[in-house]
């Protein structure tokens, strides 16, 4: 059984696997760099969490919206 977690403070966030650290904000799929697979799941995930772990919502605020986007692109790369 994998279970994620993910620990965020402002604009980065540590995505902890299975007690592995991995990515960096924006990086929803894990392979160590923030591309358009993460901007199409941060998509995908668009709007209220239902109270949920939402990796895309990397302010925690329970909504995928903007200032996640911005986090993403902000790390492009």
């Amino acid at each position: 059984i994998s279970t994620t977690f993910v620990l965020s403070s402002g604009p980065i966030a540590v995505l902890l696997n299975d007690g592995v650290s991995v990515g960096v904000t924006g990086d929803i799929d894990g392979d160590g760099h923030v591309a358009v697979p993460d901007l199409l799941a941060l998509l995908a995930a668009w709007g209220p969490t239902g109270g949920g772990c939402q990796l895309a919502d990397f302010d925690l605020d329970g909504i995928v919206g903007v200032p996640d986007l911005l986090f993403l692109l902000a790390n492009w790369g």
